[in-house]
């Protein structure tokens, strides 16, 4: 098979759950939500080389879709979205984790950018726009800001360090899904976004598609 067509899975899931989410019918986009990472894991596994360096995007799409899947049941019970929420912390520092080391120095480390400052800028703007309306998950929300913008910096902290492909895929996948879930803040802190459900997900889907191509772009460059 074409390794293009390793793709068609997730794209036509994602195509399927973003239909569900236009038309607001939660059959339809909560049934393809939990399949919509573990295609993406598929067709990561069928088109990157197996090395050592893997674990580290199966770990985080891991915890991307035990968020996915908690985040279904969040307008039930509050716990479900804080233990969603811990899920992508988690997969957050993972990707943080990778920026800082998928790179092409001798000794990997992080590394500040001055257009990091705009992301830093972003994360602390945004949250105080928030934080009235937080409440008792004030501290929960500022932390995941916190982590996100170092995914954000990180992704930044690449530039230069690795090939220019790889770069870009990671830090406009980066960019999408802080996006994402700053429209998720919005959305549930500060009233109704129209048409939240499908920018969310499009926004989020296409983030972790081009995260995973920028780290198969850098882990295919090391067999160069």
């Amino acid at each position: 098979m074409n390794q293009k067509n390793y793709v068609y899975p997730f794209a036509i899931l994602s195509a399927v759950h973003l239909l569900g989410q236009f038309l607001e019918e939660p059959l339809i986009h909560d049934v393809t939500k939990p399949f919509l990472i573990p295609a993406l894991a598929y067709y990561f596994y069928k088109t990157c080389i197996q090395t050592p360096l893997n674990k580290f995007v199966y770990a985080a799409l891991f915890f991307s879709w035990l968020g996915d899947v908690l985040l279904i049941f969040s307008g039930q019970n509050a716990m479900f979205f804080i233990t969603g929420l811990i899920a992508f912390l988690i997969g957050h520092l993972v990707y943080a984790f990778m920026n800082i080391n998928f790179v092409n120095d001798s000794n990997a480390k992080p590394v500040f950018k001055w257009p990091a400052v705009f992301v830093g800028g972003y994360g602390l703007f945004f949250f105080t726009y928030l934080k009235d309306v937080l409440g008792e998950m004030m501290i929960p929300v500022a932390i995941y800001c916190a982590v996100i913008c170092i995914m954000g910096i990180t992704a930044i902290g690449r530039w230069k360090r690795t090939d220019k492909n790889s770069f870009n895929l990671v830090l406009i996948g980066a960019i999408l899904f802080i996006t994402s879930d700053s429209v998720i803040g919005l959305n549930r802190f500060m009233g109704p976004v129209a048409f939240a459900g499908p920018i969310v997900m499009s926004t989020y889907l296409l983030a972790q598609y081009l995260l995973v191509k920028g780290y198969t772009a850098f882990i295919e460059g090391l067999k160069k």
